[in-house]
């Protein structure tokens, strides 16, 4: 089962993101993640990674994407 502590430290350890301040939220320099709904009590934090990695793809550069893949593959 995942908390949110595991959706602060997943997001958090992505590049260019940043917590929104005013909600439980994150950004991908100055940009909203796509809207990522989950019962964390339903979800495997290997799943919620998963999920929260697809997010960021699709918010960060693709230069910004392209030196991550680099660096973890």
């Amino acid at each position: 089962m995942a908390d949110e502590a595991d959706v602060r430290r997943i997001a958090l350890s992505l590049p260019d993101t940043v917590e929104v301040v005013d909600r439980f939220g994150f950004s991908v320099l100055d940009k909203g993640f796509p809207a990522v709904l989950i019962r964390l009590a339903a979800i495997d934090v290997d799943e919620l990674e998963e999920l929260i990695v697809d997010a960021w793809r699709c918010q960060a550069p693709r230069a910004v994407v392209k030196e991550f893949d680099e660096r973890f593959s």
